[in-house]
């Protein structure tokens, strides 16, 4: 903020801090509160930014739509690139900023990143989020020397099924949900995020939002029947991450082989109805044996006891 460096604020160094990619200018403002500073992280489909609110005085995240592949910046405006469609970009902006507005719905719920504002500017869309202090899962994964207990993993990962919980009863899809989107802060609180795959029933076609080891093969195509299933074949996928410090390939290019050596020489303490669960669900790839909902999911692995279930 001003001229003081580094910002008093939030100690951001100017002097030793290089621009990264297409990302917006340094101390850009956007809806005449929002003031712009460095990238926190940048994927595929937008850049997010560590922001401060000058009428609230807090730092706060700033979410920008920037799709890498199909867009340029040209000052501050992000301009389709030469040979996109133009008209996909726009329904991509459209779809963030309505995933937006569903997702600010979720602002009291104690796992999901908070949402306080969205807006279009620029040509594109942009939610600000409240900014967390902490470290991903997939960060406290690698410190660990890449895989943890059973009951740490059920920890916490149990807010993770509890907000897809909630998304799904909404009609909401995450389709991302990994050990880098999920936050552990300072306090202790677990929290889903990075919703920039999250999709609605209505709008699954408008892109495709696949990482490897975690998406399962409906998502490849835009014709994939995706549902509930989706996110509980990702989770479930953490969950063997967690366990067993292996990533799993790609589920368009794996056989059906026997995962259960991975999880018999994970912690003992797993229920051996939730390993055998967690096994089944990776392996079946998408096939209508998957879990409907993660309630289910959920209900296995706290009582290790296998329950009925089909597609929705």
């Amino acid at each position: 903020i001003g001229s003081e460096n580094p910002c008093p604020v939030c100690g951001f160094d100017r002097m030793r801090t290089r621009p990264i990619g297409e990302n917006l200018p340094l101390e850009t403002i956007l809806q005449g509160k929002y003031l712009v500073g460095r990238v926190l992280g940048q994927g595929g489909f937008g850049i997010t930014y560590l922001g401060y609110d000058m009428n609230l005085r807090c730092r706060i995240a700033i979410k920008e739509f920037f799709p890498v592949d199909t867009v340029c910046r040209k000052g501050l405006l992000v301009e389709t690139r030469e040979g996109k469609n133009p008209q996909m970009f726009g329904a991509g902006v459209e779809s963030f900023y309505q995933e937006a507005a569903v997702l600010a719905r979720y602002r009291s719920s104690p796992d999901i990143v908070s949402v306080y504002d969205f807006f279009r500017e620029n040509h594109t869309a942009y939610f600000v989020m409240e900014y967390l202090q902490g470290e991903s899962f997939l960060e406290v994964l690698k410190k660990r020397g890449g895989k943890i207990s059973y009951k740490e993993t059920f920890c916490i990962l149990t807010p993770v099924m509890n907000a897809l919980q909630r998304l799904h009863q909404d009609g909401v899809l995450h389709r991302d949900a990994a050990p880098d989107n999920i936050f552990l802060t300072t306090e202790g609180v677990v929290k889903l995020l990075d919703f920039g795959a999250a999709k609605t029933d209505e709008n699954l076609s408008t892109v495709l939002a696949v990482k490897p080891g975690y998406a399962p093969v409906e998502q490849y195509t835009r014709s994939g029947n995706q549902g509930p299933w989706t996110d509980v074949y990702a989770l479930a996928s953490v969950f063997y991450r967690s366990l067993t410090g292996t990533v799993l390939s790609e589920s368009t290019k794996r056989d059906n082989h026997d995962l259960s050596d991975d999880l018999r020489t994970g912690d003992p303490a797993i229920p051996a109805a939730a390993r055998a669960e967690a096994i089944r669900q990776v392996r079946d790839l998408g096939t209508p044996a998957l879990l409907s909902a993660n309630r289910h999911f959920h209900k296995l692995l706290i009582n290790g006891v296998p329950v009925q279930y089909a597609r929705d």
